[in-house]
């Protein structure tokens, strides 16, 4: 994309110099930047998310064809709780603790 790019050490640090005006805007990862933008709105909150990503990468759980094969329901069943899990409470206050 031809931009000069900044690499630091913490997404914290970016958001920083994103409200301090060193830097003009910063690419992340959603989660972690949401984290923080949701966490400390009055510290953050002259900063505005945009759209669209830059990237998207769906992670996911991978299981094995042969599982999938004989355990369909299962298979499905697992990752429906993933993606239930991800959008939690309970996952966010664990989340808390790592940021």
């Amino acid at each position: 994309m031809n931009i000069d790019v900044d690499e630091v050490p913490t997404q914290r640090i970016n958001l920083r110099n994103l409200v301090q005006g060193r830097v003009a805007g910063i690419a992340g990862l959603e989660f972690m930047n949401d984290f923080y933008l949701n966490t400390h709105p009055d510290e953050y909150k002259e900063i505005v998310k945009v759209y669209p990503p830059i990237a998207q990468k769906p992670y996911y759980l991978m299981l094995s064809h042969k599982f999938v094969k004989e355990n369909p329901v299962l298979a499905e069943a697992i990752w429906d709780a993933i993606q239930k899990i991800r959008v939690s409470e309970e996952y966010f206050q664990i989340a808390k603790k790592y940021f």
